[in-house]
């Protein structure tokens, strides 16, 4: 993965701000934290900037880490084949992407490429595993807050599964 380490004052800038917490979906991680447990946090991440048109992280990629936007934005797409990708969505400053391969250790489920300069929080899972046990409380909330961003993702997936579906049966698509 490329970026440049920008260092932990733009981690600690970023877990304070309230104005960057309130933004978008995912916010849920940052905003159940209290402004000691963001503090904790920030000096657990490592903050990558990058240049528009760089890639932040690669389909198939080895993960193992949890991603935070902190400044910019960065657009999600999926590889259907060849040089082909869907565009799942942009992710703007306070939400965050990753957390499938954070929490399963698996690979990179979609690549993830800089719309605008940025600058990114990376969370390592052993230093989510370290923070989660030194401070349960921490832990738990960044747990739920990943599981609610994955449960959202999987009711969207289920509505597009069911019009597409439908589509393939008779090529309507109930909105």
């Amino acid at each position: 993965m490329g970026g440049t380490n920008v260092g932990l004052t733009v981690c600690m800038d970023f877990c304070c701000n309230d104005a960057t917490s309130k933004r978008g979906r995912g916010v849920m991680l940052l905003e159940s934290l209290t402004e000691d447990e963001q503090v904790l946090l920030a000096q657990n991440c490592v903050a990558l900037e990058f240049k528009k048109g760089e890639t932040v992280v690669m389909e198939g990629d080895k993960g193992g880490s949890l991603m935070l936007v902190r400044e910019g934005r960065v657009a999600v797409k999926k590889l259907l084949q060849n040089d082909k990708h869907k565009h799942l969505r942009d992710l703007f400053a306070g939400q965050f992407f990753g957390e499938m391969s954070c929490l399963t250790d698996s690979a990179r489920s979609a690549t993830v490429e800089a719309v605008t300069d940025c600058v990114i929080l990376e969370l390592a899972k052993d230093k989510l595993a370290e923070l989660s046990s030194r401070y349960p409380e921490i832990g738990m909330k960044l747990y739920r807050g990943m599981a609610v961003e994955l449960a959202d993702r999987l009711a969207a997936n289920n509505d597009d599964l069911r019009k597409a579906i439908l589509w393939a049966i008779d090529g309507t698509d109930l909105l």
